[in-house]
């Protein structure tokens, strides 16, 4: 299921698991540099939270259960977010 609204958003339950994309293809493993930028922005990742912040609605992806390291994004950014496996 792809979350495209900030209503998809606040059905998803903490620790769901989140697949988050860039939607640019893969690099060649050979282009150590270009894929390691690229498995920044396109990994799978659990659903932290959401909520307004600084005037803009973020998504609050947590890069391991525990949720000791969270990115954030801006729901209306670059990015994609579907869900992976359910909480």
């Amino acid at each position: 299921m792809e979350l495209n609204s900030i209503s998809d958003f606040e059905q998803v339950k903490k620790g769901t698991k989140i697949l988050v994309s860039d939607s640019s293809p893969q690099p060649p493993k050979h282009h150590k540099r270009k894929l390691a930028t690229w498995q920044c922005n396109n990994y799978t990742g659990f659903f932290w939270g959401a909520g307004h912040s600084c005037g803009r609605f973020e998504v609050r992806i947590a890069v391991n259960p525990s949720g000791f390291l969270v990115n954030c994004y801006n729901a209306q950014g670059r990015h994609t977010f579907t869900v992976v496996e359910a909480a």
